[in-house]
């Protein structure tokens, strides 16, 4: 019973042909197919970047064009007397910080005016737990930053 096995791998390996021999025209082959999917690449790439600026050119063209008119009509406002300082303040504020692509804050927040004049924080809500200043939740205060040694 040995015997038929063996004669059965010989059978298999002798319809087998023998691997080709790696020529030279072969390496060129490969080498171009890789230099194709190269320069494939890179002409995507520079076409991807060209729709995306493109494309975020037009928007912040129409942001900063919608922001400007609407400054320029705030002031107007502000100087004939139509809106208040503080009126003009948190206009500006909330105009220029959806220009900058970030949300204003919750309603009455504290935030830091560019002229220097803060706006009030707000009262907490009903259910609301506030720390004070300096403390965290559970009433511990808070870690001295390195280099403070008194508080400000």
């Amino acid at each position: 019973m040995p015997a038929a096995p063996i004669q059965l791998h010989a059978l298999v390996l002798s319809q087998i042909s023998p691997p080709r021999q790696w020529t030279l025209q072969d390496s060129i082959n490969l080498v171009i197919l890789i230099a194709l999917i190269i320069v494939g690449l890179l002409i995507l790439g520079v076409v991807l970047i060209t729709a995306r600026r493109r494309l975020l050119s037009k928007d912040v063209q129409t942001v900063m064009g919608s922001a400007g008119s609407l400054l320029d009509e705030l002031r107007r406002m502000r100087n004939r007397g139509q809106i208040t300082a503080e009126e003009y303040d948190a206009a500006r504020l909330a105009a220029t910080s959806r220009v900058a692509g970030g949300k204003p804050g919750p309603p009455g927040t504290e935030r830091q005016a560019p002229t220097g004049a803060k706006v009030a924080p707000r009262s907490p809500a009903a259910g609301e737990v506030v720390a004070p200043p300096g403390f965290d939740l559970t009433g511990a205060p808070l870690p001295k930053r390195p280099g403070a040694d008194s508080p400000a």
